[in-house]
């Protein structure tokens, strides 16, 4: 039986009065390290992005309590990983916060992201599709943008809740 992981719904939110632009991406990677292939997309991305466009980077270590506004002041989120993801809290993290995320096809991005509903899942695992991905993003009006963004939040409210894993956890527990 397979459980879910959970999040803590009240932490990871829209963080209020951060305004977004509609050109900033963040590029998040936990291991902090720069010599993953998914870090390698990632700097070949930045230089293929209009300069308009800016980057962020966050490379572990970021104290979990700061990532909701670090979430919430991106318009995107990248999650670029080529490992076999067996999950990705990254993504749900960042939907919660109502940011979209555009990832490679691994992980829990293959079932929760659908395209430019909630983000984009970049099915060559190829730069280039993500580069022109992101300006398409950028190319939305921006009501478009916030009905993405609404979406996010509401399809990971119901089924990655810190509450919903551990009932899950204690059904489970009842039927052993």
């Amino acid at each position: 039986h397979i459980i879910p992981h959970g999040i803590d719904m009240k932490l990871f939110r829209p963080v209020e009065g951060i305004q977004r632009t509609g050109s900033r991406v963040l590029f998040t990677n936990a291991w902090g390290k720069k010599e993953i292939k998914g870090y390698k997309h990632w700097e070949w991305i930045k230089k293929h992005l209009p300069k308009e466009i800016e980057c962020e980077e966050i490379l572990g270590g970021t104290p979990l309590e700061d990532m909701p506004k670090i979430y919430s002041s991106a318009d995107l989120t990248l999650f670029l990983s080529l490992w076999e993801e067996t999950f990705g809290l990254t993504v749900i993290e960042s939907l919660a916060c109502g940011t979209p995320v555009i990832s490679y096809p691994v992980g829990i991005s293959t079932t929760e992201i659908h395209n430019w509903s909630n983000g984009f899942i970049s099915m060559d695992c190829n730069p280039q599709t993500v580069v022109h991905e992101i300006i398409r993003f950028w190319e939305l009006d921006p009501e478009r943008k916030k009905e993405m963004r609404d979406h996010c939040r509401s399809n990971v409210e119901k089924k990655f809740s810190a509450e919903r894993e551990a009932q899950d956890y204690v059904d489970l527990a009842k039927k052993i």
